[in-house]
């Protein structure tokens, strides 16, 4: 289990049950092909809520689309009925390969994450300071384009926030990890630092993640990702 030790679980422990039968059934069906399953994200904090999706990762031998399809047949229901999101599906060459291009999500699994099937396969999971500098200019450009077009489409008051915040977060714990070495696992501790480290209020990022919409919460989120954007940009 990797977590910081402020963070604490945020799923009951009903759900953690079915998590961890939800693991015993792909392990039945994989058999030896599989390597890791783990959960990943807020779920593993204490700020994780009910109406959010459950992250994983299921790590196999094989790049296998055979094994794939079965997973899917096999699990699809059960994964929808404990609020489990799509999986990352990724064999230990996959990691290794994407490391210097999806450097965000890997500090992220690594950060915060618990292995609930099969070995241990992310604690030493390290992204280099380049690439890693590189995604959270790009995905804070992303992040607030997303926010633009929305606003377009949709005008600010029925926006959709919150996904956009979990992505923020992610680039705001990739600053931290940047700027002072450090990785933190719960959002709230991540916006809460990475304010204080960058000098920027990114209160309004985790209102949104916290469910708040309208037209004052949108524009407070488009200025802590306009800020968040401009330090991405100075790293």
């Amino acid at each position: 289990m990797t977590l910081t030790e402020s963070s604490g679980s945020g799923m009951s422990p009903s759900i953690r049950a079915k998590v961890e039968r939800y693991s015993a059934e792909i392990s039945s069906i994989a058999k030896d092909q599989l390597v890791s399953v783990a959960i990943f994200g807020a779920a593993v904090t204490r700020d994780w809520r009910p109406s959010w999706p459950i992250h994983h990762v299921i790590v196999t031998t094989t790049d296998d689309l055979d094994l794939i399809t079965g997973l899917g047949r096999g699990l699809r229901r059960q994964a929808l009925k404990i609020g489990l999101s799509a999986p990352l599906l990724v064999t230990r060459e996959m990691i290794a390969s994407s490391l210097d291009t999806f450097p965000l999500e890997w500090l992220e699994i690594r950060t915060c994450h618990e292995t609930v099937g099969g070995t241990e396969v992310f604690n030493s999971l390290t992204c280099d300071r380049e690439p890693l500098r590189l995604q959270c200019e790009r995905e804070s450009l992303t992040i607030a384009m997303t926010l633009r077009q929305r606003a377009l489409s949709l005008g600010s008051g029925d926006m959709p926030l919150a996904d956009l915040a979990e992505q923020a977060v992610r680039v705001a714990r990739g600053l931290i990890h940047f700027t002072s070495g450090s990785s933190l696992a719960a959002p709230s501790d991540v916006i809460a630092q990475a304010s204080t480290l960058l000098s920027i209020d990114l209160k309004p990022i985790m209102a949104a993640w916290n469910g708040e919409v309208g037209t004052v919460a949108t524009k407070r989120m488009y200025d802590a990702l306009t800020q968040l954007g401009k330090k991405s940009d100075r790293a």
